[in-house]
């Protein structure tokens, strides 16, 4: 497989993974599973540490599958603040804890990143 194609199908997956992020940041866990699979919804701390991660992911992502490096980092700022404020009008709600969790993910993977690339 060429190179062309393989940046290709990781700016698909980008694309496909933001969009179901999406839709799990919106509505609740139980909209999608039955009440009876799941109980409750997760504890603050297990919560925030699911934010960080799936942000760390997020940002990677899009990190290895564009090119502009700034506008990456700015995109995934806005969109984990952003989607927090679009919780206000969903039954999920609003938490400045899950923004901060948002950005430290991607704060942590940026870091990571660079960390690896230096010994690169």
């Amino acid at each position: 497989m060429n190179l062309n194609f393989i940046n290709k199908l990781l700016k698909i997956f980008s694309v496909f993974y933001l969009i179901l992020l999406t839709i799990a940041l919106l509505f609740p866990i139980n909209f999608f599973l039955k009440k009876n699979i799941v109980d409750s919804e997760p504890t603050n701390e297990t919560g925030y540490i699911i934010h960080l991660i799936l942000f760390f992911i997020l940002f990677f992502i899009f990190y290895i599958s564009f090119e502009n490096k700034k506008m990456i980092l700015f995109f995934c700022s806005c969109y984990g603040v952003l989607i927090e404020f679009i919780q206000i009008l969903t039954s999920r709600g609003f938490s400045f804890e899950d923004i901060f969790y948002n950005l430290v993910g991607i704060g942590l993977a940026y870091f990571v990143i660079k960390y690896f690339y230096k010994f690169k």
